[in-house]
């Protein structure tokens, strides 16, 4: 999902509705008592940084556009904010280092 630059996948649209015949859905999602299924990649950059996961019960509806409207809106964010907790880490964990350490997140314009 993350190379194809496709945020939102939805288990039902992959299956062409035929839900049962996913190997996930049979060995995994149908057994917990689930049903539909909507998965969404967190990049940033081209890069994963994580990934949603969201099932729902059997006789409840699918994920409604609206639904995976908000997911594609949220992912990219979601993305950034993981790289920035990621790098914030990493720098905190270098104490050892000689410089100074920090993190400085710019937008696709080079601001700060």
């Amino acid at each position: 999902m993350a190379r194809s630059q496709r945020p939102v996948a939805l288990l039902s649209e992959a299956t062409g509705d035929r839900i049962q015949s996913s190997v996930r859905y049979r060995e995994v999602i149908g057994p917990l008592g689930l049903m539909y299924e909507a998965r969404s990649v967190c990049t940033m950059g081209g890069e994963l940084w994580g990934a949603i996961d969201l099932a729902r019960e059997r006789g409840r509806p699918d994920f409604s556009a609206r639904e995976v409207m908000l997911l594609r809106r949220i992912a990219p964010h979601l993305g950034a904010g993981l790289k920035a907790a990621v790098l914030r880490s990493q720098a905190s964990a270098e104490t050892n280092s000689d410089g100074a350490l920090g993190v400085l997140i710019l937008d696709n314009r080079g601001r700060v």
